[in-house]
Parts: structure tokens; C-alpha cells; sequence
């Protein structure tokens, strides 16, 4: 049992540290700080992640899940945009035969 209340301590420790380090980063960015981190379609930034770092910074629940679920809407979106265009723009390199 010791061992574990070591590691309690040890993560309540670095939760509160983040939190308090943070807290008028949140304050000022919060709801769209989220969204805008999970809509960057970049590996690491997805909806799980984003879920984490509004757990860890103590945003509400259900903006949090608000935020995450816009931002994978635009994620998707920004995403689609890029695969169809991207397609669509390489037929501009590609040498037609007729």
C-alpha cells in the first residue's frame, strides 16, 4: 500500500503543478484552446488527446466534450478539403493521352 499512496502523491503533485501553471492559459483559451488543438490534424492532436488535456486542466465536462466533438468535425473536414483537392490537383501534373 505504500507504494501506491507514493504514486498518488506523486500524480496529485503533477496535476496540481499543471493546473496551476496553466490556469490563466485556460482561463483565456479554454473551450476554443481545445478545439482548435483536437481540429489540427496532426498526429498527437486527435480527440483522445484533446479529451486528456481538458481532463487534466479541469474544463467542464460537457464543454469539453462540446469542443472535442467540433474539433473533429473540422479536423474531418479540413482532411477532406486536403484529399479531394490534393486529387483533384494532381490531374494538373499528369499528362493526358488522347
Amino acid at each position: 500500500m505504500i507504494k501506491w499512496q507514493f504514486y498518488d502523491r506523486l500524480f496529485s503533485r503533477f496535476i496540481k503543478r499543471v493546473r496551476v501553471r496553466t490556469s490563466h492559459l485556460i482561463e483565456k483559451y479554454g473551450f476554443w484552446g481545445v478545439t482548435i488543438f483536437v481540429a489540427i490534424p496532426l498526429p498527437v492532436t486527435g480527440a483522445y488527446t484533446g479529451t486528456v488535456a481538458a481532463w487534466l486542466f479541469g474544463l467542464d465536462r460537457k464543454k469539453s466534450l462540446l469542443a472535442v466533438l467540433v474539433g473533429v468535425c473540422i479536423a474531418g473536414l479540413v482532411v477532406s478539403f486536403i484529399i479531394y483537392f490534393g486529387v483533384e490537383g494532381l490531374e494538373f501534373f499528369i499528362k493526358k493521352i488522347e
